[in-house]
């Protein structure tokens, strides 16, 4: 977060709901560092930028911790249970402050979890009611203590509502060299897939998903569906849009994101750093198998085809309702992806900038460019 330090607040002689205030007055002494005010039931760590904000606005910061109540966590187990990738772990935690901007928790995994996912490279997920009903499943990532173990789930959010970690079902082991990424960029015998996919029939993004298809961008899953709402991860959106492109790939590499080593993708995110359309998520490492987020994907579209963004549509970024939620190294790249006419939102007037892209979005948004 920001590259800064935070100063732990660590609760103790917590009970079923933990409060906590942290007056405005001592707010000044957060212009450095951030807090991370550390629950039983996870950790929030806020910003120094947060805390600057609300000690300018004489407002103290009032936080709460608590095991979510019965009904809101029947609701996301029932949510969970339509998910079929997602596999529900641990408890719904309801977590709440009233500081603006983005912040991280770290929601830790109980013994049972981390027992189960032991040796294995899981995909985590967050799973979040918001007060008003509105559900939104934001990008997990695996938290390790000092010894290398799993230990817990962190995530960003810009809201503070009921969280529940899930993991993906098509989590592997190490020693599992089967893929669950799209089959064109790791199987041999990828051709063997259907040419019609029974999960896209009346899918809203089945004429984009043919058209990817017929020109070999991508193809469905051994078992012959297409999985059109299922998130794309880094490598493999890198893969299709390099052969979109035309991009040159080198069988042999040497790539410097130490990550991507022996990974299926390697060539084409190679290829792709290369020219200079894409960076890791910091100088060593890549991560290919998580999941692309939409800010993400716009940026990385700005970069590798430049030349096809143009200033002729009428739509303005600030016409969407969660403008404000863009990250400030991404607001440009949406600004060009909504005025030239890639990306229109969803019909509840949002562009939900943090959510993961799915490959029917995807499929959509690459044949809108590439028309």
């Amino acid at each position: 977060m920001e590259g800064k330090a935070y100063a732990d607040i660590q609760l103790e002689q917590e009970k079923d709901t933990s409060r906590v205030v942290l007056p405005y007055s001592s707010l000044n002494k957060w212009d450095k560092v951030g807090a991370a005010v550390i629950s039983q039931y996870g950790t929030l760590m806020l910003s120094s930028d947060a805390l600057t904000r609300m000690f300018s606005g004489q407002q103290d910061v009032a936080l709460s911790f608590q095991q979510a109540d019965a009904q809101r966590t029947q609701q996301i187990r029932d949510w969970a249970g339509q998910q079929s990738n997602l596999k529900l772990i641990g408890a719904s935690v309801e977590i709440k402050a009233n500081v603006t901007g983005t912040s991280h928790i770290v929601l830790p995994l109980d013994a049972e979890s981390i027992r189960e996912l032991q040796g294995k490279e899981p995909q985590f997920s967050i799973l979040v009611i918001h007060d008003n009903g509105e559900q939104e499943i934001l990008k997990g990532t695996a938290v390790r203590d000092s010894k290398g173990n799993l230990s817990a789930v962190g995530f960003d959010t810009t809201r503070f509502s009921t969280f529940a970690i899930a993991v993906s079902t098509d989590t592997k082991s190490p020693s599992d060299n089967t893929n669950a990424q799209d089959s064109t960029t790791n199987s041999a015998d990828s051709q063997d897939t259907a040419p019609v996919w029974p999960d896209v029939q009346g899918h809203w993004a089945a004429k984009s998903l043919q058209s990817l298809a017929a020109k070999g961008w991508i193809q469905g899953y051994k078992d012959g569906n297409m999985r059109p709402e299922r998130a794309v991860s880094r490598a493999e959106f890198v893969s299709i849009l390099t052969r979109a492109l035309g991009t040159t790939v080198h069988e042999s590499v040497s790539t410097s994101f130490t990550d991507m080593n022996g990974h299926w993708a390697a060539s084409a995110v190679d290829a792709a750093h290369r020219q200079g359309w894409i960076e890791g998520l910091n100088a060593q490492t890549f991560g290919p198998d998580e999941r692309l987020t939409r800010e993400q994907a716009m940026v990385i579209l700005s970069h590798a085809i430049a030349d096809k963004a143009s200033a002729s549509g009428t739509a303005k970024l600030q016409s969407y309702k969660d403008e404000q939620q863009i990250a400030s190294w991404a607001s440009s790249a949406f600004e060009k992806a909504v005025s030239s006419g890639w990306i229109s939102g969803y019909p509840d007037g949002t562009l939900k900038p943090k959510a993961a892209i799915s490959r029917g979005e995807m499929a959509e948004l690459l044949v809108r460019i590439f028309k």
